[in-house]
């Protein structure tokens, strides 16, 4: 079974999976999870997922920011994730990076069909992102990619990018909910082409 995970039905509701479901038999069966905002309800609502059912590949799906306005609009391939809010630096640790841990990033499977760049998840809604560069900025995928990793599980991460985390990003994300849940479905294709090649 695979598992299709947004942070919110506003992104991807559980009926319109399930309309594209039945649209598209060939694509086999598909498990909605609406995982809530945030890495810990990310966490859980998975982990707990995986342990109810027998899980094959996990696929997330949703919104996102980023500080390069050329990727606005455009769906976006993450397959390195950082956890941008952990700064152990004062420590000697590089930003990102977890104080014992042994990698800095989380990994996920590569969609050819897409644009690659890594993906930075915090628990903010970013609308000031200083100098940092963050081409893909969101708030739950470093958490799922690091418990699939941890339980051998294939990940893949597909965002479509909605806003330019600025002080006009809360607005424009809002406005992007009305018409991101064709696009976003629309990448199932090629996603579960991957999966199964």
């Amino acid at each position: 079974m695979i598992i299709v995970a947004v942070a919110t039905k506003n992104e991807i509701s559980e009926q319109q999976l399930h309309e594209f479901s039945i649209a598209n038999p060939e694509l086999g069966q598909l498990h909605y999870l609406e995982t809530g905002i945030g890495k810990v309800n990310a966490t859980f609502s998975l982990t707990r997922k995986i342990t109810e059912l027998p899980i094959d590949a996990v696929i997330n799906l949703g919104t996102a920011g980023t500080t390069m306005l050329e990727l606005q609009g455009k769906i976006i391939n993450s397959t390195k994730f950082f956890q941008r809010d952990m700064d152990v630096t004062a420590l000697g640790v590089p930003k990102y990076h977890t104080l014992y841990e042994d990698v800095t990033y989380e990994t996920g499977i590569r969609v050819h069909a897409f644009q690659e760049y890594d993906c930075y998840t915090g628990d903010s809604f970013l609308t000031d992102t200083g100098d940092d560069i963050f081409p893909v900025i969101e708030m739950e995928a470093y958490a799922m990619a690091k418990v699939c990793s941890r339980l051998g599980i294939p990940f893949i991460s597909l965002k479509y990018i909605s806003d330019a985390a600025n002080e006009e990003a809360s607005e424009t994300w809002v406005n992007s909910l009305t018409h991101v849940q064709t696009k976003l479905l629309d990448t199932l294709y090629k996603a579960l082409d991957t999966i199964k090649a």
